[in-house]
């Protein structure tokens, strides 16, 4: 099989189940966390199985094909999912090559320890890239001259290592930003469904409100009728006045269960996960309208709680930082997480047009609002969920400054 029908079959075996998951992740609506991860571990591991399954060809150039879903795992914080692949990549190499088994399991225990390093700083993701390919780079190089073309001539061991080098370098950036790419997509499909489903209850408010118009003017009009023309026109009215309080009850009942806060399905979170994923999804939106967010977290933080609900709550907060961007401004949003002994702490800045004395007071009301497409009923729900977790939340307000957004929750 020629080297060309190789770097196409390793094309589709590494992506195929990468693009499956993507596909499942766009298309199921009511997905949790550790569904989506359990998938994406299979989607990881079916892929080394695929490449070293069905591509006979087993020499150098191949077998570095194997470490792009470890990539993958680094940059996703999959610490168990990475030890799996490492264990297994490291196996498959060593058979197929004539590598010593002791070197492979140096190089593989030197990527998990950088990754370790690297995941406390900043700019984590570029910096596991650009890290784990100058490792690689090394080893490679490393390899093809001790291991493999010592007799040959030393241009032909450059060449070599420069053609192999180049084809892992250009597939490892392809292969990452077409999964880039694919997750933009989704999460920009599910901002367009998170839109629909606001529009939907600006409808229902709207219905909502002219259904409970229509029976408060019924009974107005009755009981001015009852006390202008004495009491003794009570007992043929008060029948029509009761069916219509029934009637505006009903209502009221229906309307509440739409939007019931069900009890809470708590698992151990990775906050800086979470908070990550919520900014790649928001940004589209975000670049769009000149906006940036920016996150500030140090350590590893890991709370109980749901990750449906919580999200929830700081997509709400960041829609309603980017609502309040002034004109002709950029926005800058900053999240800040900072861990205590007993609690970590969450600040939402932005430097937007912020809120005056009056809405401050007042935001945390049902259907207060001053918003002219709003409904009011964000932050009470976010009040609710935070509440909820055992934690707390508080609203921080200058006109024309900007709004800082204070969340307390317990530790694990």
């Amino acid at each position: 099989m020629s080297i060309i029908e190789n770097i196409v079959l390793l094309s589709i075996f590494l992506t195929y189940p990468l693009l499956i998951y993507l596909i499942y992740v766009a298309y199921m609506n009511n997905m949790d966390l550790k569904e989506k991860n359990l998938f994406l571990d299979f989607a990881l591991l079916s892929s080394v199985f695929l490449m070293v399954k069905y591509i006979n060809d087993k020499t150098l150039y191949i077998t570095l094909f194997y470490n792009i879903p470890l990539l993958i795992a680094f940059i996703r914080k999959k610490k168990f999912t990475a030890i799996i692949l490492s264990l297994l990549i490291g196996y498959f190499i060593s058979l197929y090559t004539n590598i010593p088994k002791l070197i492979i399991v140096v190089e593989y225990l030197i990527y998990y320890i950088s990754y370790i390093f690297i995941s406390k700083t900043k700019n984590r993701e570029a910096n596991i890239i650009n890290i784990f390919i100058s490792l690689k780079s090394f080893i490679i190089a490393f390899f093809i001259f001790f291991f493999f073309d010592y007799k040959q001539p030393i241009f032909v061991n450059i060449l070599h290592i420069i053609t192999t080098l180049s084809i892992f370098i250009i597939f490892t950036y392809i292969s990452l930003s077409l999964f880039k790419k694919g997750e933009e997509i989704i999460n920009l499909n599910n901002i367009l469904k998170e839109r629909k489903k606001q529009q939907y209850l600006y409808e229902s408010l709207s219905k909502l409100t002219h259904e409970l118009k229509n029976p408060i003017t019924v009974c107005k009009g009755y009981l001015e009728i009852i006390n202008s023309k004495g009491y003794s026109q009570a007992k043929k009215y008060l029948p029509i006045i009761s069916n219509e309080l029934n009637r505006s009850l009903s209502v009221i009942n229906d309307f509440s269960t739409l939007g019931k806060l069900t009890d809470l399905n708590k698992e151990e979170l990775d906050l800086e996960l979470l908070l990550t994923e919520i900014i790649d999804t928001l940004n589209p939106l975000f670049k769009k309208e000149a906006a940036s967010i920016f996150l500030n977290i140090s350590n590893e933080i890991y709370i109980n709680a749901d990750y449906n609900r919580l999200k929830q709550v700081f997509v709400n907060i960041l829609k309603n930082s980017l609502e309040a961007k002034k004109e002709n401004i950029p926005l800058e949003v900053i999240i800040t997480v900072k861990k205590y002994k007993r609690i970590i702490k969450i600040e939402i800045t932005d430097n937007g047009i912020g809120m005056n004395k009056k809405t401050l007071e007042n935001m945390n009301k049902i259907f207060y609002t001053t918003k002219s497409n709003g409904n009011g009923l964000g932050v009470v729900l976010s009040t609710e969920i935070i509440e909820k977790h055992n934690g707390t939340i508080k609203y921080l307000s200058t006109q024309n400054v900007g709004t800082t957004v204070s969340i307390s929750l317990p530790l694990k």
